[in-house]
């Protein structure tokens, strides 16, 4: 359904410019792609920043969370797939995907970084730092 092109008649009856229109949702789709498919959001509050990332339909066992240096990895494996018998034939269709997208952390405390996972929303509070901590840490998602 998102793949869709929106029909919107605004009355413009320019030569090409339904075109143009395709051209560009199909630009911007393709930006999303460029950032990992991952819709993410950064708010920064008085003693932490808040990272939510929106990962429909993924569970907890297919994130990995991992600082390394000054960077936060988030990485989603996700495989499916399904067999059935038809007919004469045996059918098995498999389904792999994966994504990565890295955050900075600037002015963070790496060792009291955590996340929680609910309802497809991937939420990783990110202390402000005062002071040298850890370089790299696995971040358990609860």
């Amino acid at each position: 359904m998102s793949d869709m092109v929106p029909f919107h008649d605004d009355g413009d009856d320019l030569p090409f410019h339904q075109l143009f229109r395709l051209m560009d949702h199909t630009f911007r789709n393709w930006a999303s792609l460029l950032d990992g498919g991952m819709q993410a959001r950064m708010q920064e509050q008085d003693s932490e920043y808040l990272l939510e990332i929106y990962l429909p339909g993924v569970n907890r066992q297919q994130i990995n969370l991992r600082t390394s240096g000054n960077l936060l990895h988030v990485t989603v494996s996700h495989e499916a797939g399904h067999s059935r018998q038809d007919g004469a034939y045996n059918v098995r269709q498999q389904q792999v995907s994966s994504m990565q997208r890295s955050f900075a952390l600037d002015n963070v405390q790496q060792d009291r970084i955590s996340a929680q996972l609910q309802n497809g929303l991937l939420r990783v509070h990110l202390p402000k730092r005062t002071a040298g901590g850890q370089r790299y840490r696995d971040i358990p998602i609860a």
